[in-house]
């Protein structure tokens, strides 16, 4: 009887507790408090005993699910919201609470090792747009995985912080592989860090950095010009430093500087090979027919028949909208050339200037033995509705090459051709960058789908079922896709078809691309219906594409992969869920 009366008296306390208002209020501002002021584990704490007292109240029980969340405690915070589904079940798909559930999953994860998991919670923070976001890229900007560096910078264009500025600015300074080097300088350029402008303008004069970065580098530091005068023109012009001549070529080209061009002539005889080349490059985009008032022939004389084909090769160029007749004998020649660069860049220049030199590529396109010569020629022959069969035929022909292929930036300025993946990233590392290889080797495939449906070609669903089986996706390639934009309408209208195809391998990878590229709706059957059938690397990668589609209406199977057993599926699932829940 003794130890009977406290037991009631204590059962009747707490009893009272649960119909009491003010004490009910005051656990609630309590927890509230110490959320605000970070203090978590003290929140907690608060929680744990407001949900004991009132377990009845529906905002008790959502402060102690976003504390649960806030220390990272996953299991007791799942357990909490499976609770909160059934005792409020008309409130269980509360945004805030979701929400609250989904970063609590993602910030568990985060000092997990395995890279899929990484790349997750990269993703996610980049969409929470918070303190947490800007510490998480931070973080990943110091990781040995390259490419999850170079996404972590591509991610800090969302972002103003300084501390991710001087984190782009020490990548400047330290990053050794080539890729990552190449999306630092231009995440540097497009933020405008006034930092990394001296830093630029130094790597410019050294020695040991290629050609090929130098020309982004001159990309990445004419944005921080807004003109430029006479005096800073000549003295970048006449500098010692190749790199300060290169940028002035690009000056020339970027302001339009017909009436400033006379230093041109002094740049197409540089000592460096560049600067030469922009020089040449840059005339050609003027226009020039005369410099210091000589003609262009003579002025472009000796590059002409310089021993170096790439200087000759663009001399030519220079020289297209002065001598046509002249230009289209030394293409002729290019064509033939026995260094493939020199070829398809010969193709590219003819296929630009198709006004001028469509019987030169008519001719080539039908007798050329190389398959790039002829797919660059294609390209152009089709876009001025030429020969539209035959450049189909060898558009199909290039698709279902063995090798893997892309676009590449070459002289004259801005010039994109098709050539095979191994030249493009000869400076760079192609092992290390498979996965950034395959992805523009897709979309580059993709391109030419795009056409082949614009044509109406019969082939073009042939080539996409092809496509579609020969296409594994890839976590960090989806990765990249992420933050890649296309445009290939009619290639995408050809894809939903095979969204009811008879093959599974081909449904869920069409609906994949369409989901990654075009957020398609139509593709959240598919991708739902097909998860329990497939391995876990391809389950991660259909919850990315959920969360590229951001609907709502995957909240409910989202919740429920939350609860797998596997911690990179719970992290994939949390972070769809977000993207869904901020849509």
């Amino acid at each position: 009887m003794k130890f009977f009366i406290p037991a009631l008296l204590l059962s009747v306390t707490f009893l009272s507790a649960e119909f009491n208002p003010e004490k009910e209020k005051l656990c609630k501002e309590l927890t509230s408090y110490n959320l605000l002021i970070h203090n978590y584990t003290e929140a907690v704490s608060r929680a744990t005993d407001g949900v004991k007292h009132f377990p009845k109240s529906q905002e008790m029980r959502e402060l102690y699910i976003e504390s649960l969340a806030k220390v990272r405690d996953e299991k007791r915070l799942l357990q909490s919201w499976q609770k909160f589904s059934r005792d409020f079940e008309h409130n269980k798909y509360k945004d805030s609470v979701l929400e609250n559930v989904a970063w609590g999953v993602i910030h568990n994860a985060q000092g997990s090792e395995n890279l899929a998991t990484k790349f997750t919670s990269l993703i996610a923070a980049s969409i929470q747009n918070d303190a947490y976001s800007v510490e998480t890229i931070k973080k990943t900007l110091g990781e040995s995985n390259a490419i999850l560096r170079e996404v972590a910078l591509q991610f800090c264009l969302n972002f103003g912080d300084q501390v991710l500025k001087d984190e782009i600015v020490r990548l400047l300074k330290e990053e050794k592989v080539f890729e990552v080097r190449k999306k630092a300088i231009e995440v540097a350029q497009r933020l405008k860090i006034d930092e990394a402008r001296p830093i630029l303008e130094s790597l410019l004069g050294d020695e040991k950095v290629s050609y090929q970065e130098k020309s982004q580098i001159v990309a990445a530091l004419i944005n921080y010009y807004d003109s430029i005068s006479n005096e800073e023109l000549k003295e970048l012009s006449e500098s010692s430093q190749p790199g300060h001549r290169l940028l002035a070529c690009e000056l020339y080209n970027h302001f339009d500087l017909k009436e400033q061009a006379g230093l041109l002539e002094e740049l197409i005889y540089d000592s460096h090979k560049q600067v030469r080349l922009s020089a040449l490059s840059i005339m050609g985009n003027l226009k020039l027919t005369e410099l210091n008032g000589r003609k262009i022939e003579e002025v472009l004389k000796s590059a002409l028949e310089d021993s170096n084909p790439q200087i000759s090769l663009i001399a030519t160029w220079a020289l297209l909208h002065k001598n046509p007749v002249l230009t289209k004998a030394k293409l002729r020649h290019f064509l033939l050339h026995s260094d493939q660069t020199i070829r398809l860049q010969a193709a590219g220049i003819i296929g630009y200037s198709l006004s001028e030199m469509r019987s030169l590529a008519e001719e080539m396109f039908e007798i050329h033995p190389d398959l790039y010569v002829r797919a660059n020629l294609a390209f152009f022959l089709v876009s001025h509705r030429v020969k539209v069969k035959e450049a189909s035929e060898q558009l199909f022909n290039l698709f279902n090459a063995k090798e893997m292929f892309m676009f590449k930036e070459v002289y004259p300025s801005h010039l994109c051709i098709l050539a095979p993946t191994a030249m493009v990233l000869e400076q760079g590392n192609p092992e290390a960058f498979y996965p950034v290889a395959s992805l523009y080797y897709q979309m580059a495939q993709l391109e030419i789908l795009n056409i082949l449906a614009i044509l109406e070609d019969p082939r073009a669903k042939e080539a996409m079922a092809v496509f579609l089986d020969n296409h594994h996706s890839d976590i960090t390639t989806l990765s990249l896709r992420s933050v890649l934009k296309l445009e290939d309408k009619q290639a995408f209208e050809l894809m939903r078809d095979f969204l009811t195809h008879q093959d599974k391998h081909k449904r869920v990878e069409a609906a994949i691309v369409l989901a990654m590229f075009k957020r398609d709706k139509e593709a959240l059957t598919v991708l739902q219906e097909t998860f329990v059938d497939v391995n876990r690397d391809l389950k991660q990668i259909i919850l990315m594409a959920i969360g590229e589609i951001a609907s709502k209406d995957s909240i409910p199977f989202l919740m429920d992969i939350v609860y797998e057993p596997s911690q990179s599926l719970r992290v994939n699932a949390a972070a769809a869920l977000v993207q869904c829940l901020r849509n």
